[in-house]
């Protein structure tokens, strides 16, 4: 991909690749790092913040004679520690769909990863796939809130309607169609910021896209394996 000049389907947003594995962004007065892994790093209050992640799922859809990549499962949680040893924060904030499933082996998996960060507290705010019983995520020191205020930020599986701050929501795993020269079309996750909410991409892989279309006055950033880029 690198040189060529995309244009966004629907919002024909120009842009020429850069070539960042994180980049920075500055909203209500606070500096976010928009990271190639699909997270956030949000260094003035020591937050990782991600969404989606739907660990569980590979080995539901196998138990369920669906073929799933096993080789996801090890994927997934080797990207999440290598973000905890690499930022050490404080506190890792998950908006919505950490577990995809009933209670399998991944949970456990997860659950010895974060054991290892003592200094991190997870924070999940649950979202529509999160049904694990609650006395699993005390176990392992996690707490569940529906919505989770950190000034001038609000997280919420989905977005809020009225809400007095700005709003981060998952769910809908956004992503941006976009368009080559010769008429090339790929789609790529994407970190939305409308006006008033945001929308993270999903930071599990085994996951789908739902393709927005952004207006003018938003701020669109794509995300390949390598990089993350703004689209406008």
């Amino acid at each position: 991909m690198k040189g060529f000049t995309l244009t966004a389907v629907g919002a024909f947003i120009r842009f020429t690749l850069i070539n960042e594995q994180l980049l920075a962004f500055n909203l209500k007065g606070e500096t976010l790092y928009l990271l190639k892994e699909k997270a956030v790093w949000w260094p003035g209050k020591k937050v990782l913040v991600m969404s989606d992640v739907h660990l569980g799922k590979v080995t539901h859809f196998r138990k369920n004679g669906i073929q799933a990549p096993t080789a996801l499962i090890t994927k997934e949680l080797k990207k999440m520690q290598q973000l905890l040893e690499e930022y050490a924060p404080e506190q890792l904030v998950v908006v919505g769909d950490l577990f995809h499933s009933n209670l399998n082996q991944e949970w456990n998996d997860f659950a010895t990863l974060i054991a290892g960060f003592k200094q991190t507290k997870v924070v999940l705010v649950r979202g529509n796939h999160d049904k694990l019983a609650a006395y699993l995520l005390k176990e392992s020191g996690i707490k569940a809130t529906h919505t989770y205020l950190l000034e001038p930020f609000e997280f919420s599986h989905e977005p809020l309607e009225h809400s007095p701050h700005y709003v981060f929501s998952g769910h809908i795993h956004p992503g941006v169609s976009l368009q080559g020269s010769a008429k090339q079309h790929i789609t790529i996750p994407c970190f939305y910021f409308g006006k008033d909410y945001a929308l993270l991409p999903a930071f599990g892989n085994f996951t789908g896209l739902q393709v927005i279309t952004p207006k003018k006055t938003d701020q669109v950033f794509g995300v390949t394996t390598n990089h993350v880029m703004q689209l406008n």
